[in-house]
This record gives structure tokens, sequence and C-alpha cells, in this order.
């Protein structure tokens, strides 16, 4: 991990947008965890790791996403999260997370998980 940079959970299912959205944080000068294909496999990183923040794209609502979610909670860990269905936009608000809507900009994506700790 890089000294003095915030440290990003990055959860993006589709591997080519992963690291176009990892590549694009770098760039902010952020150090980024991922991208991980699934939440299952970044609960299992956050079982030894504690990010600043996160960016979570959740395709569907299922019980590792939801358990990925009240981790961040319990830790305190702010996070946007993004999702193809509406459903999801309250699941987010009622995690406390910040609801980053489908199609976005990756300037605008960007810009959220920046302004989680800045």
């Amino acid at each position: 991990m890089s000294p003095g940079l915030p440290l990003y959970l990055l959860v993006e299912p589709e591997p080519a947008l992963g690291l176009d959205l990892a590549s694009a944080l770098d760039k902010a000068r952020c150090f980024v965890a991922g991208p991980f294909p699934s939440s299952k496999e970044a609960l299992r990183w956050l079982g030894s790791f504690t990010p600043d923040a996160a960016f979570i794209d959740l395709p569907v609502a299922d019980e590792a996403g939801l358990e990925l979610l009240r981790q961040l909670q319990i830790r305190g860990v702010p996070f946007v999260g993004s999702g193809a269905h509406a459903a999801l936009d309250t699941l987010i608000q009622l995690q406390h997370g910040t609801w980053l809507p489908q199609p976005y900009l990756l300037g605008d994506m960007v810009t959220a998980v920046l302004a989680l700790l800045y």
C-alpha cells in the first residue's frame, strides 16, 4: 500500500470497466484494492483489511452483497453504490451509502468516490 494515499475498495463485476475505474482512481492519487469481480471475493479481502472508502457495483442484491454492505457499515466505511436495478437505490440509502445511478460517466464515479473522504 502507498503511504499517505487513501485505500479504496473497488467491486465491479465487469472486468474491463473495473480496470477502467481502477485506473481512473489511480490517476486521482488513490490506492485501489481490486477490482474485485464479486462481493464474495471482496468480503474475503475485507477479512484482513479495512478500506478508507469503497465503490461497489451490485448487479443483484444477493446475500454476499448485503453482507458486504453490512460489514462496511459496521466498520464505518463510506461507500458509493451502483447497480442496474432501481430497488438497489433504496437498499444503498438504508445502508447509509451514496447511490450513483447507471449509466454513469467515469468522471462522475471518481467525483462521487473522492467526495467520500474530501
